[in-house]
């Protein structure tokens, strides 16, 4: 819809206040998590496939509702997104922790950088940077990364470095 909009098609504010009000039910009041099939529920794992990766080690569910509110013209500064922010930083990895979830960082890196200032700052420092340090420097696969994060199992390498690279995108155009 934040795609159309921009590109000048008509959309219908009663489908984006539909949208917003999902987004509503589904975050959890007091942690800003925004739940997968209920409010504040953690994200969901695949059995035999990515079970081995935390459900709470990332907040990819919160930071692309972050950004779905962001595009669609929520402002950061309102109390949701507020909460989104805090949630999303209370889970940036801690010393030398793998980063867990390719899509947590794509998603994270496009709500925060149009946040901006210290949240922006601080995922930069701590998740773009790693991200960076993460990309494949030797060999056939240089510039690639490696498929090791929770939907890499779908994604595979391709999937895990397009989402990697346009997040690198992002950050060096901020």
């Amino acid at each position: 819809m934040a795609a159309g909009k921009a590109q000048g098609l008509e959309v219908d504010r009663h489908a984006t206040e539909a949208i917003i009000g999902w987004m509503d039910d589904m975050t959890e009041e007091g942690t800003g998590r925004v739940g997968y099939d209920e409010s504040g529920s953690a994200s969901s794992r695949v059995p035999g496939a990515n079970v081995q990766f935390d459900v709470t080690d990332a907040e990819t569910l919160t930071a692309a509702g972050l950004m779905c509110r962001l595009e669609l013209g929520q402002s950061p500064m309102l109390g949701a997104s507020v909460s989104h922010v805090k949630c999303i930083l209370r889970a940036l990895p801690e010393g030398d922790e793998e980063l867990r979830d390719a899509l947590w960082v794509y998603f994270g890196t496009r709500a925060l950088a149009a946040v901006g200032s210290k949240p922006w700052r601080l995922w930069r420092d701590q998740v773009v940077s790693r991200a960076l340090a993460d990309q494949t420097t030797k060999g056939p696969l240089t510039g690639s990364w490696a498929p090791r994060t929770a939907w890499s199992y779908a994604s595979g390498r391709v999937g895990t470095t397009a989402l990697m690279s346009l997040a690198a995108s992002i950050a060096s155009n901020q």
